[in-house]
């Protein structure tokens, strides 16, 4: 049996690491009374809880409880029950906080992103649906929803009296929009003599332009009446993306935000002061903005200069006498007075300099007032004393870090804004978590050079490669997503980068810093790989198209976009492009532009010009116009002109194209299921199982071929999905992307030794003053008991004397 085991796990061994960068929200929590600290561990997918009761310094790791997919965000509801959100899994899992495992799994749309609490309900953006899912937490069912106008509702905070809830809004947008290149003026003369002329491109303009007919609607914050559930107002002028808001207990409402300044032209004059952060303060109608950095005027700062900046305020926490802010960009915790000074900034990179943090989420004891960071990139969680203001210590967020080292320093690199001129910026200022900041940018350079690229005339039915010069006044491009552009090359809208590794010149060009050496390079072009998309939300379970989306017939508008290759001939294959750089002279651009992939089509839902208003400045095409894709394509009018509800076939058919991960990925079950398993047997995920049995705590993997669930140990016999349900008591299930479930679940450290079959450290009993020994591996910790019934966190510094009879270890997870 050991070696048919060891066969299967083999077969079933983990590909190279991926994940979907998690959104983190409100990663970090403490429970009413103070006893647990918790943190999500979103890579793994679990909730990190520790002890951390007064005299328990710095907080014990006690347990790593499975949750689901891409976990962003916790709050305890009290101190028995926790309430966590899945961005993956679209769930709540509800953790039992003395039974230490989940309990309970609600659907919460597509994309969640945070929750909180109020007089029995609990509310749950829906992001990606622009709605708040309202449950009551006593029965664990949706009682409500509450429609927002506004786009991508993520973060969320409750006024002091519980009367008023706030959501903020990630995608809110800053009034700008994209003229037509049709209706735009010519681009000045380029400052290099030797350039032709500039192509005709698009321009970025406020919504006041009197060319515009349409208003942007700027709506930041969402203002809630929890009593009725009607949106009292909205608030504006916050900023571009709201990344945390957080409530005074004078009712004042704090926000952290950027502020994307992408009416400035041109990359030279962009350098290295594109983004303004800046903290928000809401009161009434009243908003007063402040600029965390106004010392950083110029791209480049000397180092003293460097040392003041606060670059992307990604967590906030209101009290009496002003707020913490964490500055991700920048590894710092600052503290604010309540005018919004800054009065203090703390350090996160006290010791390891070199390594990034990352800073999203901040906890504050309701006893000792000790501040907790969570550190997303170092995986670790800084505990900062607020009267010394320094950190007294920094531990792993678990017990096993899945991202592999080069991975993690690149991922640092991408997101580290120290590395720029004046502090301010990073990769990650545009690329929220590697994704999109909403908006478009003109990145053009009048003293540029040509380049030339080849590309064919797909869209004129000519197959013959040709040279495609490109001038380097591009006019405007909408920020695009890097998760799932691994093999996606050549990259940009223009396609005019070959490889990642082109993209260093942005270090300096947009950054104001250094380039990267070659070999950091490569540990970020590594991370970049890495990203996986989200599962498109319309497809089935089974990969296949539904019948109808938007009341349009997804089987006809499949046809028509294969018929006379008039679609499908540019978009081919299962992610809609075909990588090649066309020729759209005649109807999108005045130059040449890449096929782009159509699976983030259904994330552009939000702009309407054709109507007085709409919630995004910024549509399909690669300059921010179109909000029609058929139409937008003027050539493909003439074939859908004559068939009646043509263009909503097809436009429904591209909304539903698919991503790189399947729509199996990420599903949650607490029973074994026969359509899972069918979908592992396809290779579109993997299933694993976290089991309760006969006392014991055990992860599973589904091996489709034998149809059983393999063990995590040799010692252990494979189980049949009947057995596995008969003998558990809890269970979850959920899938994985495939050849990650290993990692997931029996081999969680993947060194290739399933995880019981692990030697486990030994318990030394001395006669010294402390008798036990700590085991090093910070997976396992002690416990004492003087009954054999009562067991409790063993804490040798505060345990009386003598000390207790009996002590064993136990694995946190």
């Amino acid at each position: 049996m050991r070696a048919i085991l060891h066969l299967l796990f083999l077969l079933t061994s983990a590909t190279a690491f991926e994940h979907f960068e998690a959104r983190h929200c409100h990663p970090i929590d403490f429970t009413p009374d103070g006893k647990f600290l918790l943190a999500v561990n979103a890579s793994e997918g679990r909730l990190s809880v520790f002890s951390s009761a007064f005299g328990i310094d710095p907080p014990r790791l006690i347990a790593e409880i499975p949750v689901g997919l891409e976990p962003v965000t916790v709050r305890a509801r009290s101190n028995d029950e926790a309430w966590i959100v899945n961005e993956v899994s679209d769930t709540i899992a509800i953790v039992d906080l003395h039974a230490l495992r989940t309990v309970a799994t609600l659907p919460a749309g597509d994309e969640p992103a945070d929750v909180v609490f109020v007089q029995g309900l609990a509310y749950v953006t829906s992001a990606r649906e622009n709605r708040i899912l309202v449950f009551d937490v006593a029965t664990r069912t949706r009682v409500a929803e509450i429609p927002l106008e506004g786009n991508f509702p993520r973060t969320l905070a409750v006024s002091p009296d519980g009367t008023r809830l706030f959501a903020g809004f990630l995608y809110a947008g800053n009034k700008t929009t994209t003229l037509h290149f049709r209706d735009a003026p010519a681009q000045p003369a380029p400052s290099n003599p030797n350039l032709p002329p500039p192509p005709q491109v698009a321009l970025i303009v406020p919504d006041s332009d009197p060319r515009i007919p349409y208003e942007v609607i700027d709506h930041d914050i969402a203002e809630i009446d929890t009593a009725t559930g009607e949106v009292l107002r909205y608030h504006a002028s916050v900023g571009t993306n709201i990344h945390a808001l957080s409530c005074a207990p004078d009712g004042t409402l704090w926000a952290a935000a950027t502020e994307a300044r992408n009416l400035i032209r041109f990359e030279p004059n962009l350098n290295g002061i594109f983004q303004e952060s800046r903290i928000a303060r809401v009161s009434g109608n009243t908003v007063t903005i402040h600029d965390l950095n106004p010392h950083a005027t110029t791209p480049h700062l000397p180092p003293a200069g460097r040392d003041l900046t606060l670059a992307q305020p990604m967590a906030i926490v209101a009290d009496d006498s002003g707020a913490w802010v964490a500055a991700s960009g920048s590894d710092r915790l600052a503290r604010l007075d309540v005018t919004g000074a800054v009065l203090h900034r703390i350090d996160l990179r006290p010791t390891f300099p070199n390594t990034v943090r990352g800073p999203r989420g901040i906890a504050i004891h309701p006893l000792t007032g000790r501040i907790a960071v969570l550190n997303k990139l170092s995986n670790t969680i800084s505990i900062v004393s607020p009267t010394t203001l320094d950190v007294r210590a920094e531990f792993p967020l678990a017990s096993h870090h899945p991202i592999p080292v080069a991975h993690q320093q690149g991922r640092g690199f991408f997101h580290d804004s120290r590395r720029s001129g004046n502090g301010t910026v990073s990769c990650a200022s545009c690329h929220f978590d590697a994704d999109i900041d909403g908006v478009a940018w003109d990145l053009g350079d009048p003293g540029g050079e040509m380049i030339t690229k080849m590309g064919i005339s797909l869209s004129l039915h000519e197959f013959d490669p040709v040279e495609r010069p490109m001038h380097p006044m591009k006019g405007p491009m909408v920020t695009q997503p890097l998760r799932g552009i691994k093999d996606a090359g050549p990259f940009h809208w223009r396609g005019d980068r070959d490889t990642i590794h082109e993209f260093n010149s942005s270090f300096s060009m947009l950054q104001a810093g250094e380039e990267l050496a070659p070999d950091e390079m490569d540990k970020v072009v590594a991370y970049i790989e890495s990203l996986r998309n989200h599962p498109n939300p319309f497809r089935l379970l089974d990969n296949s198209l539904p019948a109808t989306l938007n009341g349009a017939n997804l089987a006809r508008g499949r046809l028509h976009f294969h018929d006379a290759n008039v679609c499908s001939s540019c978009h081919d294959g299962p992610r809609g492009t075909n990588h090649v750089l066309d020729e759209f002279s005649s109807v999108l651009t005045r130059q040449p532009v890449k096929n782009s992939t159509l699976e983030h089509v259904y994330k552009k839902l939000h702009y309407t010009p054709g109507q007085s208003s709409t919630l995004s400045g910024f549509g399909f095409n690669h300059d921010g116009t179109g909000h029609n894709i058929p139409r937008g394509h003027e050539y493909a009018m003439d074939l859908f002109a004559e068939t009646t509800g043509a263009e909503a076939d097809v436009m429904a058919f591209i909304l539903c194209t698919e991503t790189d991960t399947k729509p199996a990925v990420g599903r949650i079950s607490s029973t074994p299921s026969d359509s899972l398993h069918a979908r592992a047997a396809a290779g579109d995920c993997d299933v694993v199982a976290h089991a309760v049995i006969d006392g014991i705590s055990r992860s599973y993997l589904y091996h489709p071929t034998s149809g059983h669930y393999l063990p995590p140990s040799t010692d252990l016999p494979p189980l049949h999905p009947d057995d596995l349900a008969a003998g558990a008591t809890s269970l979850l299930i959920f899938t994985v992307p495939p050849g990650n479930g290993a990692r997931f679940s029996i081999d969680r450290s993947g060194d290739g030794i399933l995880n019981e079959d692990t030697p486990r450290p030994s318990l030394h009993i001395s006669p010294a003053l402390d008798p036990v020994y700590q085991p090093e591996r910070a997976d396992w910790f002690i416990e004492s008991s003087e009954n054999l019934r009562d067991w409790r966190l063993y804490t040798p510094t505060h345990e009386e004397k003598p000390p207790r009879q009996f002590f064993r270890l136990r694995r946190s997870w």
